[in-house]
């Protein structure tokens, strides 16, 4: 008897009724869905398969979404008509199942209801509906789908999904009907199963060997071996440990099934790529923005039958990306006679589209008009032909099997060279992927890896992989994390476009994953204004074209209750054509909102970049987000970007940077240490915002001017405070007349928070000089000759405590200093306590001299006269006197 069905619904409603569960104080530490799996381990751990393929079809069940080569190609439509054929609906009831969203609950619930008003007679226990049966009858659903994998389509037999399924259902109640819905969506949501902990219930090892044979059926098979039979599935946590390295043996690579890929971290900043670096020496490897491949190469075939691909997702990609064959062949020299692969090969890379005549690799979108998926050309309807200059090429930087000798627990560095070894490169077919070694435990690191990112933004490269040199790719003894350093990782760096948001969806399966209490939006439509110049003169009606979505997964559960509360009473039903505004949508993928607004919304949206969608001839923002989202609610439409603005930003965002624009790569650095620093953030409100910039500007911390230096001669810092109606600057001075230095004078504008003004246009000064920011903190100049004055210095900490109003320069001019302690020589107690007792207000000393007019710096109450001291000549005076 198989692992019945309902023993797994139970298991899942659980899990659903845990969702709104809070942890009682003496069980905190466990959290309730954890609580449940285990109670459900306890109550049929002796009734589930561990062995054979009963265990294939009970982890097959319990994660569909880890059958990456099974495609059912049933979503919601699909699924409406099947359903309605196997239960007989009448027109009623079809009509309902057909418009299930009109009733605001997701798919499943919907049948749920329409099922429980004529319930199916309960079966006998020994007719109860198992997994073996359920895993059978999805497994011939994905074998007649041509999206499925080539292994899986030889077992076709072209009955159709109502009739496979029907034996099933018809013995099925509604409730356990709707988790076979979501059984064949892949996706139990609104819950998730604890991956980790049912896995380590089934068994131990199974983590452990999924990571190395990334595949449900094989790791089965790994766990079934004669002498893995007899280990416990769950031994004492002190005994794991010493049974793995007796199993280590059996959990090698296998040719033919997918090495699960490395876990990575996304970087926040550079300062936060260095801590995770943790002072190892990193190989910094170009990212590239093509399609993964992981490439088995088996020598006992003949021909290009010897060749393996999977994606990504882990399906056997082999026959979609026939194209590739020829540059892999050339790269790994398969056909000639010294070829360095004796018997088998595993190597990882990436799939680019090359273009002969620009000697470069082409756009992420370019690659749909030269891969195909289940053997047809998806999405490439509205893009134009392929041209006769462009191929395939394959950028390999990994090697994990030569020749039966495991590589996964051997250092990169000398996976490396044994991938140069092997790889021979041929350009616009095969070649190694750059990279560059940055030992981070020297001081110079952070200033190397600064500089090697913003060459990385400036070549409009994606970003960069960090990989240990010493790391292996899989070991259970040490971490082997790879670090991703993307520039829309970091805060203030994305490609920004401003927005507005026009209309919204509601998914009832979101509202119960949120737990957010009800609402009547969980998504929301982006879209950008067509006809400004006619809404800006004649008051038009404004025109929309629909451009993409947030989710919850790329907007923040705060803002979607807020854009509830204000939209609340601002709906009105969808339509191409209302009074209020008009509406476009041209993309297939975008599914219209139930209602639109009559009051647009402008939002900041951030994304990676810009991309064609499928069946598109324009450019969209690339993975659009807006987790930490601006509502600017004091503009108007017309300050948003247009359509035009749009396309003009895309093609701007991947177009290299000449050489001749050094301003470009002063601005990044300079952002960057802006990113890293702690302290004041004076980073500007929706007012900061310009609709015509590509990238934000981060806000700057004053924090930073200190912390930071500028390794260039002659570039002092005057930092003016932020007050209402400021334009919030920070400018970087040319360097002093008669000073010694080779930095032609320039001026380096940083908008902190512009202002209205400001705003309309980002403006960065010609001839600005590339700056390189040093890794140690600056220390502030005592005094900074000029002539025979000293400069007057200006605690930067005072000037910051209270508003402070921009200090006309006098003469002697001030400089601003670090803060250091004053030591008290020369005072009594007496004195030195009446001053900590009567601090000076600078707001108020501020508002006192502005009442009485101009006053010398030495009557500011934050300025310390100093006595004019002429240096010696042809030096300049001063040394460093704040702190480190």
């Amino acid at each position: 008897m198989g692992f019945k069905f309902n023993w797994l619904v139970e298991l899942l409603d659980g899990l659903d009724a845990a969702k709104w569960q809070k942890p009682l104080t003496v069980s905190r530490a466990m959290k309730p869905e954890h609580q449940v799996v285990d109670q459900w381990f306890k109550a049929h751990g002796h009734q589930i398969p561990r062995h054979g393929p009963s265990a294939a079809s009970f982890l097959a069940c319990m994660f569909p979404e880890r059958l990456s080569h099974r495609t059912y190609a049933m979503q919601e439509a699909r699924l409406a008509t099947t359903f309605g054929r196997i239960l007989h609906l009448g027109t009623g009831r079809a009509d309902r199942l057909r418009r299930w969203q009109d009733s605001k609950l997701d798919f499943s619930t919907c049948l749920e209801q329409i099922m429980s008003e004529a319930e199916m007679p309960l079966p006998d226990a020994s007719n109860q509906v198992t997994l073996e049966e359920i895993d059978e009858a999805l497994f011939q659903i994905a074998a007649n789908s041509p999206f499925s994998s080539v292994e899986i389509r030889w077992s076709a037999n072209n009955a159709y999904p109502h009739e496979i399924l029907l034996p099933i259902v018809r013995r099925l109640q509604s409730w356990e009907a709707k988790w076979l819905v979501r059984m064949i969506l892949k996706s139990y949501s609104p819950i998730q199963i604890p991956e980790h902990q049912f896995m380590q219930s089934f068994h131990f090892l199974l983590p452990d060997v999924l990571a190395i044979q990334n595949s449900l059926e094989a790791a089965v098979e790994v766990l079934s071996q004669e002498d893995l039979r007899s280990l416990p599935p769950n031994p004492p946590k002190e005994l794991r440990h010493i049974y793995r390295k007796v199993c280590a043996r059996y959990l090698v690579p296998k040719l033919g099934v997918m090495i699960c890929r490395q876990p990575y971290y996304k970087a926040r900043s550079i300062r936060h790529c260095c801590q995770m670096a943790n002072q190892r020496s990193m190989s910094v490897e170009r990212k590239y923005d093509g399609e993964y491949c992981q490439i088995h190469i088996d020598r006992s075939k003949h021909g290009r039958g010897c060749i393996q691909i999977f994606s990504k997702s882990g399906k056997n990609s082999t026959e979609d990306r026939v194209r590739l064959h020829g540059a892999i062949a050339v790269g790994l020299q398969l056909d000639n006679a010294d070829c360095p692969i004796q018997r088998n090969c595993i190597v990882e890379g990436e799939l680019l589209v090359w273009s002969r005549s620009k000697r470069a690799v082409q756009p992420f979108h370019v690659i749909r008009k030269h891969v195909m998926h289940g053997l047809r050309f998806l999405g490439a309807e509205a893009d134009s032909p392929r041209k006769p200059d462009e191929q395939l090429m394959i950028m390999f930087y990994d090697i994990l099997l030569l020749d039966d000798k495991v590589l996964t627990n051997k250092p990169h560095a000398e996976r490396r060279e044994l991938l140069r070894a092997v790889v021979r490169p041929v350009e616009g077919q095969s070649e190694i992927g750059y990279r560059n070694v940055i030992d981070f435990s020297k001081r110079d690191c952070k200033d190397g890896l600064r500089e090697l990112f913003v060459h990385a933004i400036n070549e409009r490269w994606e970003g960069l992989v960090l990989k240990g040199c010493k790391d292996p790719y899989f070991s259970w003894e040490e971490s082997s994390s790879v670090i991703k350093l993307k520039k829309d990782y970091i805060a203030g760096l994305g490609d920004t476009v401003d927005l507005c948001i026009v209309g919204g969806r509601r998914e009832q399966s979101v509202v119960d994953e949120l737990k957010i209490g009800q609402l009547s939006w969980t998504s929301f439509h982006l879209a950008c204004l067509e006809n400004r110049d006619e809404v800006r003169r004649f008051n038009a009606k404004p025109a929309f074209r629909l451009l993409d979505v947030l989710s919850y997964h790329n907007i923040s559960k705060d803002n979607i209750l807020f854009l509830n509360e204000r939209v609340r009473l601002l709906e009105i039903p969808y339509s191409r054509c209302t009074q209020y505004l008009d509406v476009r949508i041209d993309q297939r993928g975008i599914r219209p909102p139930t209602a639109l607004f009559k009051e647009p919304f402008v939002v900041e949206v951030m994304g990676a970049g810009f991309e064609k969608p499928s069946n598109t001839p324009y450019f969209v923002l690339r993975f659009p987000r807006a987790l930490n989202i601006k509502l600017h609610l004091d503009r108007s439409l017309v300050e948003t970007n247009t359509f035009e603005e749009l396309q003009e930003m895309a093609c701007k965002s991947m177009t290299p940077v000449s050489e001749a624009f050094d301003h470009d790569e002063a601005e990044w650095l300079q952002r960057l240490i802006q990113a890293d620093g702690k302290g004041y953030n004076a980073e500007g409100n929706s007012q900061s915002t310009s609709p015509a910039k590509s990238s934000p500007g981060g806000g700057v911390k004053f924090a930073d001017l200190t912390d930071h230096k500028l390794e260039r001669q002659g570039l002092d810092t005057v930092a003016h405070a932020r007050r209402p109606g400021d334009t919030g600057m920070v400018r970087f001075s040319s360097p002093v007349d008669g000073q010694n230095t080779s930095v032609r004078k320039h001026t380096l504008s940083i908008h902190i928070s512009p202002s209205e003004e400001a705003r309309k246009k980002r403006r960065t000064d010609s001839g600005v000089a590339a700056a390189t920011i040093s890794k140690h903190r600056s220390r502030s100049t005592a005094s900074v000759g000029t002539g025979s004055v000293r400069r007057t210095l200006i605690p930067l900490y005072r000037a910051l405590k209270g508003p402070m109003s921009a200090i006309s320069p006098f003469s002697p001019p001030a400089v601003f200093r670090s803060p250091r302690k004053r030591k008290n020589k020369g005072k009594s107690k007496s004195a030195t306590a009446r001053s900590s007792a009567a601090p000076i207000s600078l707001a108020s000393s501020r508002s006192r001299h502005m009442t009485t007019g101009r006053h010398p710096l030495g009557e500011l109450p934050n300025v310390s006269p100093t006595s004019p001291q002429r240096p010696a000549e042809g030096k300049v005076s001063g040394n460093a006197s704040g702190p480190r």
